[in-house]
């Protein structure tokens, strides 16, 4: 269904910006300026 589909895409994004701002994550990507 487009619902189902609508929810995972956001819960696909909110995990994407937890990574995003997790510390491990930058020291895992190192040659990333930020």
């Amino acid at each position: 269904k487009l619902d189902a589909w609508g929810f995972v895409g956001m819960g696909l994004i909110i995990a994407a910006f937890l990574l995003a701002r997790s510390p491990s994550w930058k020291s895992l990507r190192r040659p990333t300026p930020w």
